[in-house]
């Protein structure tokens, strides 16, 4: 066997286990993970030297090239948000796709395929954010947490900062205390949350189009809401988390890759390191002491609210599909290399469940928190078999037992958390009818209105998606709108 790549001794790290192995590399894929595997004479090697070798990062929350009313606009297209995000060990992106009021559906998911074609350096997805979505209430299951660096690392006093310096830090909701840095630490530790994104909104500080608009200081209410974060998202959490003990290397992964994998239906092709997924890998240096500068960063915003700050975790290397797109000192990726394409699982990657999900999905950091929502109607795929969910039980209760009893699965724990959540319509018996969850902050239960505003919203925007093209919708926010991922 042949190996177009090869890195030696790496300290493979996944959501679930940590192990040493060579890693094999053939066509962009994983083709093989042993003690140790033989070089052809055309065979590149990298030496992982018992480094953590982890699978590249997801990032399921941010925005790039996304348009804004006039003046405002933002700093990063899809060539600098991507390359950014490559050298900081990010290998797929999620950003946001919005649609215009009254604009079709169609429209914009072409409009931001042809921003990102032929220009990102990293695969991306979207998610659509549609104009005016249905919202669906109750008693929640099925929720999933997401936070930020932003939290972690930021308080309330970076935004009294003189000089109009407080604006770098402007972002929904604002930074709090250093008590809430706790909460926020306690809760990533404890697995509350399930994503840990960026919410990369780059806006220029110095930049009559950004945060100065018009050249002069604006009113707080009109400074453009947002920070960079793609490249230093990953750094970040790895000191903050893994080399403060505040998490496990296995939390990290499925935290920053495999949690958003499997929610937005990338793995296993992505969020992994087995045999036949992507060769998405990040070979990281925990030794080297480093001051983030925002000269030293690849975005192309003029700043970074983390200045100055230490680190000692950094991708010494980062793999897109087997390429080398950072080598530690420069990026050396290629800005067609992109894949916009990237939702179907890797066919010799272990089999995922096949269910494709029409999901309305409400985990934004950025709303209140009674507005959160999450609405799943699987469908089986075809000649996958019947669906579950035909006992007469309603969906609610069963598939957040499903998830609850499935080690591992997003939002297991919070749905094994929520008392059962029974919905006051018991008998739910179509398969393509039933949510998984809602949360309304409040207490209460599902009724038929409810069932039948979900299915509603769910028809609705699984038609416009297959007019549009794409695989399923897969998050919503509000009041920023529902998201989507596409194929």
């Amino acid at each position: 066997m042949s190996f177009d790549f090869i890195v030696r001794r790496a300290r493979v790290a996944t959501a679930s286990v940590v192990f040493t192995a060579d890693i094999g590399i053939t066509g962009g894929r994983i083709l093989a993970l042993a003690e140790t595997l033989a070089a052809g004479p055309a065979t590149q090697e990298i030496d992982a030297a018992g480094r953590f070798v982890t699978s590249g990062g997801i990032d399921s929350h941010c925005h790039i090239d996304q348009p804004m009313l006039p003046p405002v606009r933002m700093a990063d297209n899809f060539e600098t948000g991507s390359r950014s995000a490559a050298c900081g060990g990010t290998t797929t992106i999620i950003p946001f796709a919005a649609q215009a009021k009254g604009g079709p559906l169609v429209d914009t998911v072409a409009d931001y395929h042809q921003r990102a074609a032929g220009k990102s350096s990293v695969d991306y997805a979207f998610h659509l954010i549609v104009a005016n979505p249905t919202r669906a209430r109750g008693k929640g299951l099925n929720i999933f947490g997401e936070t930020c660096p932003q939290y972690l690392f930021l308080t309330q006093e970076d935004l009294g900062l003189t000089g109009f310096g407080g604006a770098r830090c402007v972002c929904s909701p604002p930074p709090r205390d250093k008590a809430n840095q706790q909460v926020v630490s306690d809760a990533l530790a404890d697995g509350l949350f399930t994503v840990f994104s960026s919410d990369h909104a780059p806006f220029n500080h110095d930049d009559p189009n950004g945060k100065r608009l018009g050249g002069r200081e604006p009113p707080f209410p009109h400074i453009p809401n947002g920070m960079p974060g793609l490249e230093t998202r990953l750094p970040l959490l790895f000191i903050e988390g893994v080399l403060a003990g505040r998490i496990s290397i296995q939390q990290f992964v499925a935290l920053t890759a495999a949690n958003a994998a499997q929610l937005y239906g990338l793995y296993p092709r992505k969020g992994t390191v087995a045999v036949g997924s992507d060769a998405d890998l990040v070979i990281w240096d925990t030794t080297t002491p480093r001051t983030i500068c925002n000269a030293d960063l690849h975005h192309a915003v003029d700043y970074t609210p983390y200045e100055g700050r230490e680190v000692q975790a950094w991708p010494l290397v980062t793999l897109l599909r087997g390429q080398v797109v950072w080598d530690g000192k420069a990026f050396t990726g290629n800005p067609v290399a992109g894949d916009g394409a990237v939702t179907a699982p890797a066919a010799s990657a272990s089999a995922a469940p096949a269910v494709r999900h029409t999901r309305l999905l409400i985990i934004n950091p950025n709303i209140n928190p009674h507005t959160s929502t999450s609405v799943t109607a699987p469908r089986r795929a075809a000649g996958a078999g019947r669906a579950s969910g035909r006992s007469g039980r309603c969906r609610c209760q069963g598939a957040g037992q499903r998830a609850a009893g499935r080690p591992g699965a997003p939002g297991a724990r919070l749905a094994a958390g929520a008392g059962g959540g029974r919905c006051a319509q018991r008998r739910e018996p179509r398969p393509d009818a039933g949510l998984v969850g809602a949360h309304q902050g409040a207490r209460g239960q599902f009724c038929a209105a409810t069932h039948q505003a979900a299915r509603r919203a769910v028809a609705s925007l699984g038609r416009l998606a297959g007019a549009a093209g794409v695989a399923g919708v897969a998050g919503v926010a509000w009041p920023r709108g529902p998201s989507r991922l596409h194929r």
